[in-house]
């Protein structure tokens, strides 16, 4: 028996968004869409996004649409000072 999870989303938490069968051309497409940071939480669940460079999204996401991005610190680290982390 598998058991769901809530999850919820902070300020600043990096998320990954599910693609649009519109984005996706091809069965090996990718299945989620580049990092985006959480602006803030409108309602139970719903989001506001804005991209790492600052742009507003428009649209509001259900957390059902977006997962944890697990490469936050690299590409923090890389959008704000130049060169990524070496290992």
């Amino acid at each position: 028996m598998s058991r769901v999870y809530p999850r919820e989303f902070k300020e600043s938490d990096l998320v990954l968004r599910r693609a649009s069968e519109a984005n996706m051309d091809s069965k090996l497409a990718p299945k989620w869409i580049r990092p985006y940071r959480v602006k803030e939480m409108v309602g139970k669940g719903a989001y506001k996004l804005k991209t790492l460079d600052g742009g507003v999204i428009l649209r509001i996401w259900n957390m059902v649409n977006l997962c944890f991005s697990y490469c936050s610190r690299r590409l923090t680290r890389t959008a704000v000072s130049g060169p990524p982390i070496s290992a």
